[in-house]
């Protein structure tokens, strides 16, 4: 039985928490509401990217928990690079105290607002990463989180 705690600011979080609601799930619930949650064999936290990490919310929840099977999936506006996501999850993992255990860890894309959109319209570079964040998270996404909490259950 899984358990679902997020965090998010855009929606995309939100939506992929929603989407592993389907599983076996006891609860889904944003990080404001996660209090005193029923125990589960699996807690499936997810969170936004605020530069480079989560966000203080997140932060302040992940340092309250104590002998939780824990995996973490978030999203980022920005790279598509498995090292720049490793680096947020290694951000992310220490917020948790060492009694936890991590059991996997996922992250994909997500979309930003487009009224930031035009910070980036002078560099071609960003803006292409932009465009392509509109696409995510997506039904590929999805389908691999999915696999991914599957793999560790």
């Amino acid at each position: 039985m899984i358990g679902i705690v997020y965090s998010s600011k855009t929606g995309n979080t939100q939506s992929l928490a929603n989407s592993l609601n389907f599983m076996e799930s006891k609860y889904c619930v944003s990080v404001e509401d996660a209090k005193d949650l029923e125990p589960v064999d699996l807690l499936c936290i997810g969170f936004w990217c605020d530069k480079g990490d989560c966000d203080d919310q997140m932060k302040q929840y992940l340092s309250t928990l104590r002998n939780q099977n824990v995996f973490l999936f978030g999203t980022a506006g920005f790279g598509k690079s498995k090292e720049y996501f490793e680096m947020i999850l290694k951000n992310v993992q220490s917020h948790l105290d060492a009694s936890n255990c991590v059991k996997g860890t996922w992250m994909c894309q997500g979309k930003m607002p487009l009224a930031i959109r035009a910070k980036f319209e002078s560099n071609p570079e960003m803006l292409k990463n932009f465009d392509e964040a509109l696409k995510h998270p997506n039904d590929k996404d999805v389908n691999s989180l999915i696999k991914s909490v599957n793999e560790v259950l």
